[in-house]
């Protein structure tokens, strides 16, 4: 049976267990991302997981995982996933209790290019490749213009500490529509081959999908003075190519893709300073009224 890094009995991250037909799973508490729920790209990535070990075909690499939150993934509970396949696709979901928490679906087969992407996910590439190798200078987003209602420093993908497991990707605004942030990986990101291990990969370009719209200050004041925050509700991912772990510095970047209605579209990957996408994401979020439990007024001062 394969062995990922949400699947490795070693692994800080590990979520996935049970044998072949009867997956189980429990997000830890670092794997958190809004407070009290599990961060949407670690989610949809054990959706990976969980297809790659119930599979006629174990560890089949996969090309494509789409993934829908339905209701906030809790942290440290029992939940259940079952998976059906159909040829080289399969439908997934994660379930808490009998209720769908995730669905989403897997594509295994050789990886696609850039140019066998959709139209707009392409444009964003390329938005993004453009600007891969700009450096990330002074504040980040969250820091060059402090938001009362920030969330506390919980999500395992943007604001979680590197020393605390976390992989800080906060963003850096590199140009008027593209946000950035450096990739640094540590020894338990590597794969068996030597490679980023990807469902890290996944995980780490969900957030800039949706930070990339706090790059517009009038956008996040809005936001703020109508007390409104904004959630992961869907996620689609290209798996382009394994990412080496051998020196070469990595970026994730993200770009806003249009806000229809309280739908909010934007675009991220996983880039090297050449411009050269690894893994690449759609995200769509929902505008949504600011939850009492982030509001930072009633929390504790934060000790990070």
């Amino acid at each position: 049976m394969p062995v990922c890094a949400l699947c490795d009995p070693g692994s800080l991250v590990r979520t996935v267990g049970g044998g072949p037909g009867a997956p189980a799973l429990r997000f830890p508490e670092v794997l958190q991302g809004p407070k009290g729920r599990a961060q949407g790209g670690a989610a949809v990535a054990a959706l990976g997981c969980v297809a790659q070990r119930n599979s006629a075909a174990p560890g089949a690499p996969l090309r494509r995982i789409t993934g829908r939150l339905q209701r906030p993934v809790p942290l440290n509970a029992p939940l259940d996933a079952s998976v059906a396949w159909d040829g080289g696709n399969g439908s997934v979901q994660i379930l808490d209790g009998e209720v769908p928490a995730v669905t989403g679906t897997v594509e295994t087969g050789e990886p696609l290019t850039v140019q066998g992407l959709p139209e707009r996910l392409r444009q964003a590439v390329a938005r993004m490749a453009a600007v891969s190798g700009a450096e990330c200078q002074g504040k980040s987003i969250a820091d060059e213009d402090p938001d009362p209602n920030w969330p506390e420093p919980t999500c395992y993908g943007c604001s979680r500490p590197r020393d605390l497991g976390g992989l800080f990707l906060p963003g850096w605004r590199v140009a008027p529509d593209v946000i950035a942030s450096p990739f640094v990986a540590e020894a338990s990101h590597r794969d068996a081959e030597g490679h980023l291990a990807w469902p890290i990969a996944v995980a780490a370009t969900d957030c800039s999908t949706g930070i990339c719209f706090s790059a517009d200050r009038d956008f996040q004041k809005r936001l703020s003075a109508e007390d409104k925050a904004y959630i992961t509700g869907s996620l689609d991912y290209y798996l382009l190519r394994p990412a080496p772990l051998d020196g070469r510095a990595y970026r994730v970047l993200g770009t806003p893709d249009g806000i229809e209605g309280r739908k909010m579209f934007g675009a991220a990957g996983l880039f090297d300073e050449a411009g050269t996408p690894y893994v690449v994401c759609e995200g769509m979020w929902l505008v949504i009224p600011m939850p009492d439990e982030w509001k930072k007024s009633s929390q504790p001062a934060s000790k990070s």
